[in-house]
């Protein structure tokens, strides 16, 4: 099978990481029979330093041709003083809100032959293995707040709130434990 794949390497370190991630890729498909189209594309800090804008316009109708998007870390202190409309993380913003990114999902799970790299107690972590759904509501989490009192937002909140999601569900785990953010 062959995957296209829009890299957007960042800043700092990302280049680095995305190099390593793309090794990996590389790897997992040399075992799986599978090809990586790789598209690098400019976001963040390059991209104001290249085109004024954190997020070009051609770099998210990559993004949305694509059949995925390996996104490294992006900013630092070289655009720090900026006004926020253009700051790194206007970028990311822009990257969340034109794909509909509702959720981050940050499975955890303790392989045995790293408990002991843990600062946990290994009684503590043992067996852990778990799923941290981050919401990214796209109203709420870019500051919308008209769509608070939308019957949209009310489904969105409520299906995250009690657990009704598609993750979550493939686990075969049993509930939602907790949920804390702005407006719930």
């Amino acid at each position: 099978m062959k995957f296209h794949i829009v890299v957007l390497a960042g800043d700092g370190i990302g280049p680095e990481i995305c190099a390593e991630s793309q090794r990996v890729l590389n790897r997992i498909g040399e075992v799986f029979g599978h090809r990586f189209e790789y598209e690098p594309q400019d976001a963040g800090g390059i991209a104001i330093d290249k085109y004024d804008n954190p997020l070009p316009d051609h770099t998210l109708k990559a993004c949305l041709t694509a059949q995925a998007v390996l996104k490294a870390p992006m900013g630092g202190p070289k655009w720090d003083k900026i006004e926020n409309k253009k700051r790194p993380e206007a970028g990311i913003l822009g990257l969340r809100k034109g794909l509909d990114l509702y959720a981050n999902l940050r499975p955890v799970k303790l392989f045995k032959a790293l408990q002991d790299a843990s600062t946990l107690k290994p009684e503590v972590i043992e067996g852990v293995d778990m799923l941290i759904v981050r919401e990214l509501i796209s109203g709420i989490y870019f500051g919308i707040s008209w769509l608070k009192s939308t019957p949209f937002f009310e489904l969105k909140r409520d299906l995250i709130r009690f657990g009704i999601f598609p993750p979550l569900a493939r686990r075969g785990r049993g509930s939602l434990k907790g949920l804390s953010g702005r407006g719930f």
